[in-house]
């Protein structure tokens, strides 16, 4: 009976390390899969910035670049979460 309960507890405590371990591979793995092209964003509307552009067409720019900035920092978050968990 306790050899069998300790089997039991034994299994569920591996599985769900390797569940833990599926759930940080997944967030690292989409994590990056997001961040490659917000980057791409983030760089052209940087370019863009040089550009000439009307008053309203800067603070639509900024606009852009504020949200992808906050973006990136809430997934390097969530990056950085799950290297810690692993």
């Amino acid at each position: 009976q306790q050899y069998e309960t300790e089997l039991v507890l034994r299994n569920a405590r591996e599985e769900a390390i390797r569940a833990s371990q599926a759930k940080s591979n997944f967030l690292a793995t989409m994590s990056h899969e997001i961040r490659t092209p917000l980057n791409g964003v983030l760089g052209m509307a940087e370019i863009l910035a040089g550009s000439a552009l009307t008053k309203q067409q800067h603070n639509q720019l900024d606009i852009i670049r504020n949200s992808g900035e906050g973006l990136l920092e809430l997934i390097n978050e969530i990056l950085d979460f799950s290297k810690i968990e692993a």
